[in-house]
């Protein structure tokens, strides 16, 4: 048996609105060499009776359940990237679509031209909305460029450069995946494009959805801070692996800002969460402070530091 090409990988909790098209999209694509292996985490819908008879008509279709609950589609990431067979491997959430040469594109492009990770555009979809906004190659490069890693991870730093891409399984299992927190993913999907020696770009569209209001990152829960934690594990890196300095200092002003703008959504959220809740937000906002104040600490960055210190408490309505 031929191993598949590429690896897609759907984390599914509750999709059922959404799936049917996304598997709609991937029995349709022209390179028919993949494997789509779903996560399913426990949903409580009828996600998992649609994904199981996918994978009882087409045997590219495979379906694991997570051990135990993981609340979080960067769990399902990781616990499925021990079952990836392909070459390559591509992440997608449950209601994401490409067009019907994305895959074919990708494993073209990145075979002809050697690279580590193949960047396709990227449209902020909204159904039936004609001006959704594109990212598609940024700063003057073009379909053509190829550059490095660390110029991969500075452009991926603003999201410039996104994070659904073609990558190399075997080098992404050598980076590693942090699952310990909700926006793991965007932290690992910049840390791998530090270590490719070659990215290039590819004219095809990866569509993110964003009419989705149920996702997880849609609706104000205390977990939605521990995005901080991305940002702080990520000024960490940047620091280990000497970044210029100037370049550490800006997102360490972003990071600082980011503590003060969850305090105001959480206390704008205030009167949709509970007693419990309001605990949970607290204690994530201060652990994300503490973090942060230890690197700014150990990297001698204080601008910030006494408003950190004084100013994150949350102050609930």
């Amino acid at each position: 048996m031929i191993p598949p090409i590429v690896s897609i990988l759907v984390p599914v909790y509750n999709g059922e609105k959404y799936l049917g098209m996304l598997i709609d999209c991937l029995i349709k694509q022209t390179l028919t060499n993949f494997e789509v292996i779903f996560v399913d985490d426990q949903s409580e819908d009828n996600s998992l009776q649609i994904i199981e008879y996918q994978s009882s008509l087409d045997t590219r279709f495979r379906v694991l359940k997570m051990p135990k609950k993981g609340g979080n589609a960067v769990k399902g990431i990781k616990y499925g990237l021990n079952y990836c067979n392909g070459k390559y491997f591509f992440y997608m959430s449950q209601d994401d679509l490409i067009e019907h040469d994305t895959l074919e594109k990708l494993v073209t492009t990145a075979e002809l031209q050697n690279v580590d990770a193949v960047i396709p555009d990227m449209e902020w979809f909204f159904a039936n909305s004609p001006n959704n906004r594109r990212t598609t190659p940024p700063n003057g490069l073009n379909y053509d460029s190829i550059i490095d890693g660390t110029m991969a991870f500075k452009l991926a730093m603003p999201w410039k450069i996104h994070g659904f891409y073609l990558r190399k399984t075997h080098l992404l299992r050598e980076v590693g995946y942090d699952d310990s927190y909700l926006t793991g993913d965007e932290y690992n999907s910049r840390k791998y494009l530090f270590f490719c020696n070659r990215v290039a770009f590819c004219q095809t569209t990866f569509y993110y959805r964003q009419d989705n209001t149920s996702a997880l990152t849609k609706v104000f829960r205390p977990h939605i801070i521990e995005d901080i934690y991305s940002y702080v594990h990520l000024l960490e890196f940047m620091y280990q692996n000497s970044f210029d300095r100037e370049f550490i200092k800006k997102w360490h002003q972003h990071t600082v800002d980011l503590i003060f703008y969850y305090r105001r959504m959480a206390e704008q959220n205030s009167a949709t969460l509970d007693d419990t809740d309001k605990k949970s937000a607290q204690n994530i906002l201060y652990e994300a402070r503490n973090r942060l104040l230890k690197f700014s600490r150990n990297s001698r960055l204080f601008k910030g530091y006494i408003r950190l210190l004084r100013k994150s408490k949350i102050n609930w309505q």
